[in-house]
């Protein structure tokens, strides 16, 4: 199993969901797992003579200390560091299957040197968001006024950033494509992923969806109301960026104290704005200013921490200007029984149904949000509602069974490529010398350890 980053240095989703998956490998399925995650130097510091570290109190977990990064093209620029001890470890341990979560930080390059390291591996991508479609953080949204995209082209990537000539774009693109080619098949969490990687050229027989799942603990029980309370204090989960809409869910506060009758409302953002610039902070805490003590900004939170930080919340708001993929916020929330009250676009829409089990609002509008909003508060019922409707978020075992699914079905195309081979075998002898070893290296690719799991339920 390979990530951008460990769980215990950024608490991501896309690292919770690897890691659990490897865990659930290990240590239920009884597999022979390994985990490796790319390590920045402001998580570790380098060790002389080698880029490989581990971490304490771990089995079978690597870091791989990674220093200059091409975030543009997504390249290494420390080749020799890296790649020579990477492949060493992978040669010495030799996986049946290599399952990525993300080519961040080892660069995409690392998807053609599996390859090469590894020919008779079945390599898997599960692709968690669209940095390699779009530059602009992987968001498919535009610079400064982030307005949606649904396709990347050269012209419209310069027009984003006009220092960067199109042709750049270009070949990036075509550079990221021919890395991608080297896995074997690719994976999507939500359809609204696999559309746009289909928009972005990929073939859509290389790709399946599985849904994201993690194992969330004991979820938190539900605020207490006393005498003449309502369901009106509402949270905001997650980094606190331009791109994650804090602003706009600040914004509708401010309008609904303004419209009057909402004197109880409550809004809570959990998060920190890491890496944002002082005048983003500055509007931020403005905007809680003017809020008049019914905003507060609580800070970042550890996982463990989260049931707390939800106690005093009625309903989560997730009001993200991008299309995020499959958010995990949405999850929590239905996992907790905190209906959301998201953007009504991407991943969001396709997991929350509106009216259902949670509610919509149009992209980027702090009145559509402050509507919707008054109405979680004033409709009598509808919290119970949609509570009752939400619906059980998958677990690590139900994302492992579908994973094992896939294994499996790939091998089987092996084997059937296999047969191909041998029926199409020629007479002549150099033809018999090179079908036979061609079918040695499709028998290869298709030993793929069965290993009995825990049932799933």
């Amino acid at each position: 199993m390979i990530a951008h980053n460990h769980p215990s240095f950024h608490p991501g989703g896309t690292e919770f969901v690897a890691h659990g998956l490897f865990r659930y490998w290990r240590d239920v399925a009884g597999w022979e797992a390994h985990f490796l995650a790319a390590a920045t130097r402001d998580q570790r510091l380098a060790n002389p003579g080698t880029a490989l570290q581990s971490l304490p109190d771990t089995q079978s977990e690597y870091l791989v200390r990674i220093g200059q990064y091409d975030n543009f093209h997504h390249l290494q620029r420390d080749k020799i560091a890296v790649f020579s001890e990477l492949g060493e470890l992978l040669m010495s341990i030799r996986p049946e299957i290599v399952h990525l979560h993300h080519f961040l930080g080892f660069g995409s390059e690392l998807l053609p040197f599996l390859r090469r390291c590894l020919p008779d591996a079945l390599i898997v991508l599960t692709v968690h968001d669209y940095y390699a479609v779009c530059h602009h953080d992987g968001i498919m949204a535009k610079v400064g006024s982030y307005r949606l995209c649904y396709q990347a082209s050269p012209d419209a990537c310069h027009a984003c950033f006009p220092n960067i000539p199109a042709g750049s774009f270009k070949l990036r693109d075509l550079n990221l494509k021919n890395h991608f080619a080297a896995v074997d098949h690719l994976v999507a969490p939500s359809a609204f992923m696999r559309d746009r990687l289909i928009a972005w050229g990929i073939a859509p027989e290389r790709l399946t969806v599985v849904r994201n799942g993690r194992d969330l603990g004991p979820s938190m029980p539900s605020r207490t109301l006393r005498g003449g309370e309502r369901r009106s204090r509402f949270a905001v989960l997650g980094n606190v960026s331009p791109a994650k809409g804090q602003k706009i869910a600040l914004e509708a506060v401010k309008l609904l104290l303004a419209d009057g009758g909402l004197g109880d409302i409550e809004l809570a953002i959990h998060g920190a704005p890491q890496f944002q610039t002082d005048s983003f902070k500055a509007e931020i805490e403005a905007l809680i200013g003017e809020c008049r003590g019914h905003a507060r900004m609580l800070g970042g939170y550890e996982q463990h921490e989260l049931p707390e930080r939800l106690a005093r919340a009625d309903w989560i708001v997730m009001p993200s200007l991008w299309w995020e993929n499959a958010p995990l916020v949405l999850d929590e929330a239905f996992h907790h029984g905190r209906p959301p009250i998201c953007s009504g676009i991407g991943g969001m829409a396709e997991s929350v149904r509106d009216g259902v089990d949670g509610l919509q609002f149009t992209v980027g509008d702090p009145r559509a949000l402050a509507d919707r909003m008054r109405e979680a508060i004033e409709t009598r019922g509808r919290w119970n509602e949609l509570r009752k409707q939400a619906p059980t978020p998958r677990d690590a075992a139900s994302c492992a069974s579908d994973y094992q699914a896939l294994f499996a079905s790939l091998a089987g195309k092996r084997r059937r490529a296999v047969t191909a081979v041998g029926a199409s075998s020629d007479a002549s002898p150099t033809a018999e010398r090179a079908n036979d070893a061609s079918g040695r290296r499709i028998r290869a690719k298709a030993r793929i350890r069965q290993v009995p799991s825990r049932p799933i339920q």
